[in-house]
């Protein structure tokens, strides 16, 4: 009973202390798009209409952001209310794991809450506020009640999940998959088990029907145009796939849990939680890296990162006491690591914490320029405080998709932007200086148009943040390699 009390106690205080760390933390990247604007235009519509803006949808259903929007209106307009839903959402992922880890005993169980609560996408996705983490939750909900049979319990949480992400429907697919896997290509079992995924099915063409009717558009949004990988395309975003599984620190886990779970597989083992992680880097790793452009960024693959650490405890298990010791301090204090791993002038996502840096360097520039001051950039660089933080900041951003650099007074770049490289910067540097800042990782060049340089007689020209040579030789392969970007 102690035993289970402490595993509790885990699941309870790591993202109670998540939350502590990061409930005014503003919205960021991705999650301003699918996220906060979604929320705030519910909010305004008095929860009546689910719907984003109509220029900034990605596509993605609203259910999270509507619970935002509802959470607001019972508690205020304020940033630690969307922060409590992902320490919620946190907690639901691992009280799930906790029981699917079943029949592990308490204290292996306790190891597999330490690995997950240690390692950089949980922290990352913790402090954040994004769509991955709850649907996640989903994923895992409708996991374990399909296991138990509960199917009714399954159909909602397996709807939840596609009305959370448009990678609900991949997700839903692994399921499937599974499933396949599971019957042995049971035909009749599977025509009864097809009945219960029928419901989330309908649910999201419902989804797609409705929004339709709202925008002319459903799925596929003209907001983010993609194109068809070519063979080229494919091949890259393999190897970045494989590199993204190992990243990290999670290469110490994630090596003896696909070693795990292959040799369980291949010697016949039914085991649930191996099936379910070969289907999810097959549908999640694989299926994305050849249908689509971009390959999966980390936060796509939450859930194999889960299964992942559960499978390496599993593994653990077989191991000697002296082997058990030092293996999970060395995967411990790996992934705890991959927390602030950085590569420079790679363009950063939040798949750790290095991106954090990047709001002292802000500080740095607003503390040389005045209040209201309209500098340009792009996404995300270019949302303005209300999307961001709730409220006006000391800067006001503009985009700078459009704009005319003749007339632009300030400029942002930072690698917390992938798409700057469309602006040749030796063209900037010719009515352009530029005083730049570095964090950790992070670097912030502020361009100042030359006819606004004299009346800031604070700021301090320096030399602007350049990408190394081995960075230009991968931007040079990857544009080789990718022809469609």
């Amino acid at each position: 009973m102690k035993k289970e009390r402490f595993s509790l106690l885990l699941q309870l205080a790591f993202p109670l202390a998540y939350f502590l760390l990061s409930y005014d933390l503003p919205f960021w990247g991705d999650s301003i798009a699918s996220v906060s604007k979604a929320a705030i235009r519910i909010y305004e519509d008095g929860l009546q209409h689910p719907w984003n803006y109509s220029d900034a949808d990605p596509g993605h259903p609203t259910l999270f952001p509507w619970l935002i929007a509802l959470g607001w209106k019972i508690f205020g307009y304020s940033l630690w209310v969307p922060h409590a839903l992902m320490a919620v959402a946190l907690f639901a992922c691992a009280r799930l794991m906790y029981l699917l880890a079943s029949p592990l005993s308490e204290e292996w169980k306790s190891a597999l809450l330490l690995l997950l609560f240690v390692s950089p996408l949980t922290i990352s996705q913790g402090v954040s506020i994004s769509l991955q983490l709850p649907l996640t939750a989903f994923f895992l909900a409708a996991f374990y009640s399909w296991r138990k049979k509960y199917y009714v319990w399954f159909m909602f949480y397996a709807s939840c999940m596609v009305l959370t992400h448009l990678q609900g429907v991949l997700l839903l697919a692994t399921l499937s998959l599974y499933e396949v896997w599971k019957q042995k290509f049971n035909i009749p079992n599977l025509i009864k088990s097809a009945l219960y995924f029928l419901a989330p099915v309908g649910v999201f063409v419902a989804w797609c029907f409705v929004h339709y009717l709202e925008f002319g558009w459903a799925y596929i949004t003209p907001n983010f145009p993609r194109s068809k990988p070519g063979f080229g395309t494919m091949v890259y975003n393999l190897a970045l796939m494989a590199w993204r599984y190992l990243d990290l620190g999670y290469f110490i886990i994630g090596l003896p849990a696909l070693w795990f779970a292959v040799k369980k597989v291949g010697k016949g083992s039914d085991g649930d939680s191996e099936k379910i992680f070969l289907t999810s880097i097959a549908v999640l790793c694989i299926s994305i890296s050849v249908l689509f452009v971009d390959p999966p960024s980390h936060r796509y693959i939450l859930p194999v990162y889960f299964y992942m650490a559960l499978l390496f405890v599993k593994q653990m298990q077989t191991w000697s006491k002296t082997k058990q010791a030092i293996g999970f301090s060395l995967a411990s204090i790996l992934l705890l690591s991959g927390s602030i791993w950085q590569y420079p002038g790679k363009c950063l996502g939040d798949q750790n914490l290095v991106f954090l840096n990047y709001h002292s360097l802000e500080k740095e520039v607003e503390q040389l320029l005045p209040e209201g001051t309209v500098v340009y950039s792009f996404a995300p660089l270019n949302n303005n405080g209300p999307h961001t933080y709730l409220e006006d900041r000391h800067l006001v951003h503009r985009d700078l998709y459009n704009a005319n650099l003749d007339t632009v007074p300030f400029i942002l770049q930072s690698n917390l932007t992938c798409e700057f490289s469309t602006i040749n910067t030796d063209s900037l540097s010719a009515n352009f200086s530029v005083q730049s800042f570095e964090r950790w990782g992070v670097y912030l060049n502020l361009w100042v148009n030359e006819n606004q340089w004299e009346k800031y007689p604070e700021l301090k020209e320096n030399h602007a943040r350049t990408p190394s040579a081995v960075e230009e030789f991968i931007a040079r392969l990857k544009k080789e390699i990718k022809p469609e970007r």
